[in-house]
């Protein structure tokens, strides 16, 4: 079975996605813009990241074993082995690269031989080590997954997805529902447009509650606002402390263009009031010069997880 290589080029590095001159986002940033903007935000920085290299680990022992034969050495890798063999599943790739060559890339973890007669069937599969295994997820990243290795191979045709789901000693290959190609494109154009993705393949939440169409188009647009501005500031702060270090390593302090002006702000202090402190210990002087501003109505959106 052939299948055709994709020209985009992956930095492993910087995780980046690239078709010549133009960066290409990731499923994993289009999910969280558009669908999961709340994923993940109540566990800690330094436990995503522990989990993240366990993750990797196990990625790499499970690719070892289908390109080399290699006995894995972690349990995880172990599993992976006996489930292809209960199931009798076929590797052919691994990290197969694909893409819609205009704005989206990604990364197939496992494409399986899907046994047709004529050849051209394939299953897709994706390795997960997570505590729970998000169906909704999966769901949308096997279908966007699918949608665009058929782009990139009109002659095959993605017959299943499945999630490979390795954690300790789970071992479990589930089948995923596929979306259709319609309802992922219209997520692809929304993303580009940078317009909030309404569907009724999003999940309802499990009371059921009908609210005025109004309100729901507003509160999605407004939750796809604010993970796109908690994803520009993350990337805004990055690039500035990258800028502010190579700068300082360079002893530059300002650097002019016709366009704008960089400056390197160096450290300081500042001060504030203990306005609770001072509540305590004075609260005279703290009514004597407590001011009263009137504060405009708003909309308070939140999520639910």
């Amino acid at each position: 079975m052939k299948l055709r290589e994709s020209p985009v080029v992956f930095d492993q590095e910087k995780h980046t996605y690239r078709l010549e001159d133009i960066l290409l986002e990731g499923v994993t940033t289009l999910l969280r813009n558009q669908l999961f903007q709340n994923k993940y935000d109540d566990i800690p920085k330094e436990i995503l990241e522990k989990a993240a290299k366990r993750g990797t680990l196990i990625h790499e022992q499970c690719e070892l074993v289908d390109a080399l034969g290699i006995d894995p050495v972690i349990l995880e890798a172990k599993n992976y082995k006996l489930l292809k063999e209960e199931h009798g599943l076929k590797p052919i790739a691994n990290e197969y690269l694909i893409s819609d060559e205009l704005a989206f890339a990604s990364s197939v973890d496992v494409i399986f031989d899907g046994e047709s007669e004529n050849d051209d069937e394939v299953y897709l599969a994706d390795i997960k080590t997570t505590a729970k295994l998000d169906i909704d997820w999966l769901s949308w990243q096997l279908s966007i997954y699918a949608y665009m290795f058929e782009m990139q191979n009109p002659h095959l045709r993605v017959k299943k997805l499945y999630a490979i789901w390795l954690r300790n000693e789970v071992k479990e290959l589930k089948e995923v529902q596929r979306i259709d190609n319609d309802t992922i494109q219209k997520l692809f154009d929304c993303e580009m447009k940078g317009e909030p993705f309404i569907s009724s393949e999003i999940p309802l939440p499990d009371s059921r509650q009908i609210i005025p169409v109004e309100v729901f188009e507003r509160a999605q647009t407004i939750i796809s606002l604010d993970g796109k501005i908690k994803q520009l500031t993350e990337e805004k702060k990055r690039i500035s402390e990258e800028l502010y270090q190579y700068m300082e390593e360079t002893g530059e302090s300002k650097c002019e263009h016709e366009l704008f002006i960089v400056s390197r702000v160096m450290p300081t202090t500042k001060k504030s009031l203990d306005t609770k402190g001072l509540e305590k210990c004075e609260p005279a002087i703290y009514k004597m010069y407590l001011k009263e501003t009137a504060v405009k109505g708003s909309i308070r959106v939140t999520p639910r997880k």
